[in-house]
């Protein structure tokens, strides 16, 4: 039930905020609300307990590696977190550090880049909760969002610190490294729509391509793990969905996040820097979710860092002129698509998001 009401105050300030309606006398209205929900957030991922995906194995690796952190099998930057952490505080704060990680850089990022922070915060919070159940992942996540400053202002040095530092939290990171030389490239439209209809084509005939281009790519780096999760394609890790699912709903929500916006954003979009930057990060996620999902579930998590585009896409859609009444409408259609989006994002892991479980009545 909490889920669905934070999702319902978002959606409501969303409204308000895309239809461009002031409160008097409340020039910082917005950011007053993004600021509240992501304080609620952070205390509502701070203070729970055994609620979120990996809850068990995450509480035991903190104990384990609060003995000596040589115990560790996770990537160190992670390891030596919960190693450091365990020395000063109990959970519920490493959680709260956790928390912070996954959450501020983020919001950072989009106070800055997105058009209406509100409306993107209700798009972060449809599709991963805001964070508000961190994995190490999570954090190399926030890390990536936080280097896109660095992208746009082409400053190398700083983003392969960033994103060094993200992969000793989940090396999976350094797929987002072309990001950087792809931010400023000027792609036609016909070209995203070529490559993204070639590359859906071949995954559904013969993902096998794509198994053996990720093997040369990856090198011994990511050779584990794609053997562990090739072996097991069929294996959902806890998905409620199979790859097929997963393929054919991942292709509906993203072509909606994608092609929407590419059709009606397209000409401001060649005069825009970030606006086409963003679009060529999502324009690359896609591709990967594509090459990968086929193959395995898990391995469609390699799309979660530039997915992150996802969050900017849809508001600049409303930096369209536009009277009011066109304006609800659309954001009428866009939030009853969320909605059924996140009731299947709830219901993936439906079990360990629901009811929340608060360390203060434990």
């Amino acid at each position: 039930m909490y889920l669905y009401l934070i999702w319902g105050i978002l959606a409501l300030f969303s409204i308000t905020e895309v239809t461009r309606l002031k409160i008097s006398n409340q020039p910082k209205f917005y950011d007053w609300i993004y600021g509240i929900i992501l304080a609620v957030s952070f205390l509502l991922s701070m203070l729970r307990w055994e609620n979120g995906t990996d809850w068990d194995p995450y509480y035991e690796y903190f104990n384990m590696v609060a003995i000596d952190p040589d115990y560790g099998y996770m990537e160190p930057g992670f390891t030596w977190l919960c190693h450091i952490d365990s020395q000063f505080m109990n959970y519920t704060w490493h959680l709260g550090v956790m928390a912070l990680l996954c959450i501020l850089p983020i919001a950072k990022r989009v106070r800055e880049f997105s058009p209406f922070p509100v409306f993107s915060l209700l798009i972060w919070f449809t599709v991963s909760f805001a964070h508000m159940f961190p994995v190490r992942q999570t954090i190399a996540i926030s890390l990536f969002v936080f280097s896109w400053k660095y992208i746009q202002e082409r400053r190398l040095l700083p983003f392969l610190c960033l994103l060094a530092l993200a992969a000793t939290f989940h090396v999976t990171v350094l797929i987002a490294l072309p990001i950087y030389f792809l931010w400023n490239r000027r792609i036609p439209a016909k070209l995203y729509i070529l490559v993204i209809g070639v590359v859906f084509v071949i995954s559904m005939v013969s993902s096998q391509v794509f198994a053996d281009l990720l093997h040369s790519v990856g090198g011994p780096l990511f050779e584990e793990k794609l053997e562990e999760y090739l072996e097991n394609s069929e294996e959902t890790f806890g998905s409620a969905y199979s790859p097929m699912q997963a393929l054919i709903r991942g292709c509906v929500n993203r072509s909606i996040y994608f092609f929407l916006p590419l059709l009606l954003l397209n000409k401001k979009r060649e005069s825009g820097t970030t606006m086409n930057a963003i679009f060529n990060m999502y324009f690359y996620s896609f591709v990967i979710f594509l090459m990968v999902t086929p193959l395995s579930v898990a391995l469609g998590r390699l799309t979660v860092y530039t997915d992150m585009a996802q969050l900017l896409l849809l508001p600049y859609v409303f930096t369209l002129r536009m009277n009011r009444a066109n304006a609800l409408l659309l954001v009428t259609v866009m939030l009853l698509y969320f909605f059924i989006r996140f009731k299947g994002v709830v219901f993936n892991y439906e079990d360990l998001y629901i009811p929340y479980n608060c360390v203060l009545f434990n």
